[in-house]
Order: structure tokens, then C-alpha cells, then sequence
């Protein structure tokens, strides 16, 4: 029994020591007035999506993409379908050439948005 409750605080103490090492990671910031990430989901270590929002006017606010590969962030191209809010709630890595985003826009009334 003692053998186990030593093993169980090594592994819960190693656990605790890697959660406080964070660090910040620079991001690519696609909007000059607020950018903002909802969401994140990997393939691997090297394939990690994100997606979420650039606000580039007052009234105006763009889908952001950003894929990681291993060393470094970059935005990748998605579509804007209204003028007014284009938002990405969500997205999904099933493979890493099948990844799904979700969210909405539009003005009024608001919109589904898929995007695949």
C-alpha cells in the first residue's frame, strides 16, 4: 500500500510541475482592432487548428484560421459570406486534410456558418 500511495504522489507532483510551464506562443493577429480564438483542435503535435475572429472596422468582424506546424502559427484564407459578422465558434480535426469549422454571421438574422 505504501509502495502505491508513493507512486500516486511522484505521478500526481510530475503532473502539477508540468501544468505550471506555460508559455506564451506568438499567434498571427489577422484584424487591427481585435482578434480573438474560440477553439482549438489537433491531428498531431505538428497539425493544430484554431479558429475563432479578426475585428477589422467598427461594424465589420472576419473568420480567422490558424494552423500550426510544429514551430510556428500562420493564418490560413476563409471565407467571409456576409459584409457584417463572420464568427468561428468551433472546430474539428478528423484527419488532417478533413478539418470543420463552425460559427455564424450575418447581420439580422444571424446565420449558420460551416466551414470545411
Amino acid at each position: 500500500m505504501k509502495t502505491i500511495l508513493s507512486t500516486l504522489v511522484i505521478l500526481l507532483a510530475s503532473r502539477f510541475a508540468i501544468a505550471g510551464s506555460w508559455e506564451i506562443v506568438p499567434a498571427k493577429n489577422a484584424g487591427p482592432i481585435a482578434n480573438g480564438l474560440n477553439s482549438i483542435s489537433a491531428a498531431s503535435d505538428n497539425d493544430i487548428w484554431a479558429v475563432g475572429q479578426a475585428h477589422n472596422t467598427p461594424t465589420t468582424y472576419n473568420t480567422v484560421i490558424e494552423h500550426w506546424n510544429g514551430l510556428r502559427w500562420s493564418l490560413v484564407k476563409s471565407p467571409n459570406p456576409t459584409q457584417q459578422y463572420n464568427l468561428l465558434h468551433g472546430v474539428a480535426v478528423i484527419a488532417s486534410n478533413d478539418v470543420w469549422a463552425v460559427g455564424g454571421g450575418g447581420g439580422n438574422p444571424y446565420q449558420t456558418l460551416i466551414e470545411h
